[in-house]
C-alpha cells in the first residue's frame, strides 16, 4: 500500500499537471481568425479534433480541472487558472509546443510523448492562427475506438494543387493524381474510344451499346462527344434496372420466404419501385428515409409504402428474429458495421455496446408485417404465366387422384384395427356405408384419407393451395406498419430470448450524433438521423460502393465494414471530399454517377504495367483502370442483347426462363417452373424469379448472391463449369444460333466476320482475327455439324439463309461468346 506522504506526492502531481495542460491549451486573448480557409477546417477536424478530444474527460463539461474547458471554442479561449499559452502564428512562445517537444523541464502527455506527427500537427495548427471552426460548436468525449478515421465528422478537403493540368477532368482526378505522384507513378493513358464506349455502358445499363451507336461515336468529332453519350445513358430506363440489381443484392431480394418451406412472396412491386428510383434519380436520402420509414411519412403514398419492403426479405421464423434480422441490415446496408457482432455481447472491436444494439431493435419491434394490395398492377400476360402453373398442378393431382382411386378398395380391405382407430369419425362412419351405396363426396373423402397416406399426394395438394395462393396475391407486397401499441424491448442476456435482460428504450449508439429528444421514437427519426448532416458513415459507405461498382474495389477495400477491423481508405481525403460533395448538393445519384464516369482516372487503359506488379500490384493506387468479369445477369443480357432475343420490357412480376428439369426436385413442396414460350423468356436477368432454396443454376454459378445475407459485393470467380456453360448452356446454344442468323441476314457478305466482331465485342478484328475465324469457317463449310437439337426454333428461323451456313456460322457465334473479352468490362 502506498503511504501517506505517497499520496500526497500524488495529489501534488496531479495538480501540477493539470495545471501545466491549461498552461499549454489555454488561447491568447485575441479573437480568432474571421475567415476559415478550407485547409485549416479540414487540418483541425481530422487531426486537432481527435487530440482534444482526448482531453475532454478532465477538461470537459462534467469535469474542469483547473477551470479549464476543451471541449467548446469559448472555454479555449476563455482559458484556465494559467492563463493564455498559445500564441498563434508563434510557435517559440506557445507553452504548448514547448511541452509536446519536450524541451521544458516536463514532457506532456505525461508518461507517454506524443507521435512527431501529431506534434508537427500540433505545430502547423498553430503556426496557421490555432483556428477552431464555428462549424463544429462542441466536442464529445468519445467511447474506445471512438477516434477511428470512420467515425470522425465529415469535412470538405480542399482540392490538390498539381502542377501540370493534363491529365485532369474533374476533381477526381485531382486526388488520384496527387497520390501517384507520391509514389512517384504516373497514370495510363486513355483507353481506346471503344473500350470507353464499352465500359461506360456496361457500367451504367448493364446493355453492349450496339454497333450503330458505336459507330456513331467513333464518328463524333466533338470534345463533349463522351460527356453526351454518358447522358444519354443516365437517361436510359435500363440505368434504373443495372443500378437497381446492385441495390436488390443489398436488400437481399427474393422471390420466397426461405427456409425449409421457402414460400413464395410476390416482391416484386418494391423490384420496380427500386428501378424507378434510380430512374427518376431519387435523392440518396429519400431513398433511405422512403425505405427505412415510407409508411410513417405524412400523408404516405402508396410508393412510399411499397418502398418499406426493403426489410421483408427477412427469413426468420418469428417476430424477434426478424426484428434481429432488420437490424443487422441497417448496420450492413447504410452504415458498413457488423452490429450483428453486438447481439450476445459488447462489440469485441467496434464502440457498440450490447444495450445500444437492443436499444437499435426497439425501432423494428414496433413494426407490424402487413401484406399491402396492389390493384390493377399486373399484366395479364404475368397473370396468365402462373395460371399455367396451377393447372399443370392440378392435372398432376388428378392423375395421382386415378391412379389411387384403382387401389382404394385394396387399402380399405387391409386397413388393420389399429389403423381404423387413427382414422377421424367422419372417415369411420363412411366406411361402415356398403361401398354401392356411397355418394360421390363420401367416396371422394375416402380417397383424401387414402391420399394423406402418400407423402407425394399431400406435397401435391399443398403445393396446389399455396400457387393458387400466389395467383391471388400477384396484386400484393409485404410491407411494415409502425404498431399502434408499443412492445417492450429488452437487452436479452447472451443473445437468448429466454434470458431478457433491463428493459430499453430506442436509441443510437452514442459514438455517433444523438437522436433529437422524442417521448416516443420511430423508424422516422431512425432514418432521419441516418441521413442528417451529422451522420458520418452513411454518405461514405454510399459512395464507397458506388466507387466500388466503376473501379472494381471501394476506396475502402472492406466494403462493408467501416469498423476498426476493417481496412483503412486508400485515399482518406477523396473518399471525404466524393462523401461531403454527395452529401452538401443533394444526395444526386445520376450526378455522382456522371462525375466518375467522366474522370480521367475511369477512362484510362487497364492494360497491365510493369511497372505496377511491384509498385502496386493490387491498383490500390489506380495507376490504371480494372478489367472486371461481368455478372451472372450481365453476361446472358449482353447474350441476349447481341443475338437479337432480348425483351427489353420493364417492370411486372417475375418471370421463368428455361432451366434444367431436376432443379425443383430437391424441394419440399412441388413448386414448379414452367418456361415462359413467349418473349418473357428473353428479359433481363434480374427478372428471373429467385427461389432461395432453388436458385436458377445459371445465376449461381457466375456467383450471385444467395439471397441470405445483404451482398454489398458479389465475388468473382473463375472455374472450369462456367466455361462448359457458356459452351453448352441451352441459352447460350440459342443465341449463338441466333446471332449466326442475324449476321447472314444483316451484315455485308464481304466483311461478316468484322461485323460480328462489331456487335459482340464494340471493335473490328485484327488481321490475325480475321485469319482466325476465316479457317475455322472454311472447315465448317464442307461439313457442317447440325444445329443442336436442344435448341428451341427461334423467332426468325424462318428468315435465314441455309443451314449449311447458318451452321458454320453458328460456330463461329460460339466461339465469340465464349471469349475472356465477351464477358469482361474492359
Amino acid at each position: 500500500m502506498m503511504s501517506l506522504r505517497g499520496n500526497c506526492a500524488v495529489l501534488v502531481s496531479a495538480r501540477l499537471l493539470s495545471l501545466l495542460w491549461l498552461s499549454w491549451l489555454s488561447p491568447t486573448a485575441a479573437a480568432p481568425p474571421r475567415a476559415e480557409p478550407a485547409q485549416a477546417s479540414h487540418l483541425f477536424d481530422q487531426q486537432i479534433r481527435p487530440l482534444l478530444e482526448q482531453c475532454i474527460q478532465c477538461h470537459g463539461p462534467e469535469s474542469q480541472e483547473a477551470n479549464l474547458r476543451l471541449d467548446t471554442a469559448a472555454g479555449l479561449q476563455r482559458g484556465g487558472d494559467s492563463g493564455p499559452v498559445i500564441q498563434p502564428g508563434n510557435l517559440d512562445a506557445s507553452r504548448l509546443i514547448q511541452l509536446v517537444r519536450g524541451t521544458k523541464e516536463l514532457t506532456m502527455p505525461p508518461g507517454k510523448p506524443l507521435p512527431p506527427p501529431q506534434i508537427r500537427a500540433l505545430e502547423h495548427w498553430v503556426q496557421r492562427g490555432a483556428i477552431w471552426p464555428a462549424s463544429i460548436p462542441r466536442l464529445a468525449t468519445r467511447p474506445p475506438g471512438g477516434n477511428h478515421w470512420a467515425f470522425q465528422p465529415i469535412s470538405r478537403p480542399p482540392l490538390p494543387a498539381l502542377a501540370s493540368q493534363r491529365a485532369i477532368r474533374n476533381p477526381v482526378d485531382r486526388f488520384i493524381l496527387r497520390r501517384l505522384q507520391r509514389a512517384q507513378l504516373t497514370p495510363s493513358p486513355a483507353a481506346a474510344r471503344s473500350t470507353q464506349l464499352r465500359r461506360v455502358t456496361l457500367d451504367l445499363i448493364g446493355l453492349p451499346p450496339g454497333r450503330d451507336a458505336m459507330r456513331s461515336f467513333q464518328r463524333d468529332p466533338r470534345p463533349d462527344a463522351y460527356a453526351q453519350r454518358v447522358d444519354r445513358l443516365l437517361a436510359s430506363p435500363h440505368y434504373g434496372e443495372r443500378w437497381g440489381r446492385h441495390w436488390l443484392d443489398s436488400a437481399r431480394y427474393a422471390d420466397s420466404g426461405g427456409n425449409e418451406g421457402d414460400p413464395f412472396r410476390s416482391m416484386w412491386a418494391y423490384r420496380e419501385w427500386v428501378i424507378n428510383a434510380f430512374n427518376q434519380d431519387l435523392s440518396f436520402d429519400r431513398f433511405v428515409t422512403d425505405q427505412v420509414a415510407g409508411d410513417l411519412a405524412t400523408n404516405a403514398t402508396v410508393e412510399q409504402r411499397i418502398a418499406t419492403a426493403f426489410y421483408r426479405h427477412t427469413v426468420g421464423p418469428g417476430q424477434l428474429e426478424t426484428a434481429i434480422e432488420r437490424v443487422n441490415i441497417t448496420g450492413t446496408v447504410f452504415l458498413a458495421l457488423t452490429v450483428a457482432c453486438a447481439q450476445c455481447h459488447s462489440h469485441k472491436f467496434d464502440p457498440v455496446s450490447q444495450r445500444e444494439y437492443y436499444q437499435l431493435l426497439d425501432f423494428f419491434n414496433q413494426s407490424d408485417d402487413p401484406v399491402l394490395p396492389l390493384a390493377g398492377r399486373v399484366t395479364r400476360q404475368a397473370r396468365e404465366r402462373f395460371h399455367r402453373q396451377v393447372l399443370q398442378l392440378e392435372n398432376q393431382l388428378k392423375e395421382r387422384q386415378r391412379q389411387l382411386s384403382r387401389t382404394l378398395p385394396d387399402w380399405i380391405t387391409a386397413l388393420t384395427a389399429n389403423e381404423l382407430a387413427e382414422l377421424s369419425t367422419d372417415v369411420r362412419e363412411t366406411l361402415a356405408i356398403p361401398a354401392v351405396q356411397r355418394t360421390a363426396e363420401q367416396r371422394e373423402k375416402l380417397l383424401e384419407a387414402y391420399g394423406q397416406t402418400h407423402p407425394d399426394y399431400g406435397i401435391l395438394k399443398r403445393s396446389l393451395a399455396a400457387h393458387q395462393q400466389h395467383e391471388t396475391s400477384l396484386d400484393t407486397v409485404l410491407v411494415l406498419n409502425e404498431r399502434p401499441t408499443r412492445r417492450t424491448t429488452h437487452v436479452l442476456l447472451r443473445g437468448d430470448p429466454q434470458s431478457p435482460g433491463p428493459e430499453v428504450a430506442a436509441g443510437v449508439p452514442r459514438i455517433f450524433p444523438a437522436l433529437p429528444e422524442s417521448k416516443k421514437r420511430t423508424r422516422r427519426d431512425l432514418a432521419e438521423w441516418l441521413v442528417s448532416a451529422e451522420q458520418p458513415l452513411t454518405p461514405r459507405v454510399a459512395v464507397n460502393r458506388v466507387w466500388q461498382q466503376f473501379f472494381g474495389m471501394g476506396l475502402v477495400a472492406t466494403e462493408n465494414d467501416f469498423g476498426v477491423q476493417g481496412n483503412p481508405p486508400s485515399h482518406p481525403a477523396l473518399l471525404d471530399w466524393l462523401a461531403s460533395d454527395f452529401r452538401d448538393r443533394g444526395w444526386q445519384v445520376k450526378r455522382l454517377h456522371r462525375m466518375l464516369v467522366t474522370s480521367a482516372t475511369y477512362r484510362q487503359s487497364s492494360h497491365t504495367r510493369d511497372d505496377l506488379t511491384t509498385t502496386d500490384p493490387q491498383n490500390r493506387l489506380l495507376a490504371r483502370q480494372r478489367r472486371l468479369r461481368l455478372s451472372a445477369e450481365a453476361i446472358r443480357d449482353q447474350a441476349l442483347a447481341v443475338s437479337g432475343l432480348l425483351s427489353r420490357d420493364l417492370g411486372g412480376p417475375s418471370v421463368f426462363p428455361s432451366q434444367a428439369a431436376g432443379v425443383m426436385q430437391g424441394r419440399a413442396d412441388k413448386s414448379t417452373w414452367i418456361p415462359d414460350a413467349n418473349a418473357s423468356a428473353y428479359r433481363r436477368g434480374l427478372y428471373i424469379h429467385f427461389w432461395r432454396l432453388t436458385p436458377h443454376p445459371f445465376l449461381k454459378l457466375f456467383d450471385g448472391p444467395d439471397a441470405s445475407e445483404a451482398c454489398t459485393r458479389r465475388h468473382r470467380s473463375n472455374t472450369p463449369m462456367q466455361a462448359l456453360a457458356l459452351l453448352n448452356h441451352d441459352w447460350f446454344l440459342q443465341c449463338g444460333q441466333e446471332l449466326a442468323g442475324r449476321i447472314l441476314r444483316e451484315a455485308d457478305p464481304n466483311d461478316r466476320i468484322g461485323f460480328a466482331f462489331e456487335v459482340c465485342l464494340g471493335r473490328a478484328p485484327s488481321s490475325t482475327e480475321r485469319q482466325i475465324v476465316a479457317e475455322l469457317l472454311a472447315a465448317e463449310l464442307p461439313d457442317p455439324v447440325a444445329a443442336p437439337p436442344r435448341v428451341r426454333r427461334e423467332p426468325s428461323a424462318t428468315k435465314r439463309p441455309g443451314n449449311r451456313q447458318l451452321a458454320a456460322w453458328s460456330a463461329v457465334t460460339r466461339t465469340l461468346l465464349n471469349l475472356d473479352e465477351f464477358i469482361t468490362r474492359e
